[in-house]
């Protein structure tokens, strides 16, 4: 690995784990509306995505071996 690109590993982790958890923040909406219609295979999906989100989060980081900042 170039040292330009171990440079933008940390960032594009970061980058990768703020993307994910705004899309948990905007899937707070739907969680909401879920619960209120009783729609409880709406409310599995969001919360099933959005715990990919935080794995994916935590992926991001194993991958170029960087101890999240999030355990």
């Amino acid at each position: 690995m170039n040292p330009v690109t171990s440079r933008l590993l940390p960032p594009l982790c970061l980058k990768t784990c703020i993307n994910n958890y705004n899309a948990i923040l905007e899937s707070k909406q739907r969680i909401i509306d879920a619960i209120s219609s009783g729609d409880t295979n709406q409310l599995s999906m969001e919360l099933s995505y959005n715990v990919e989100n935080i794995f994916g989060c935590e992926d991001a980081f194993k991958e170029v071996k960087i101890e999240s900042p999030t355990i």
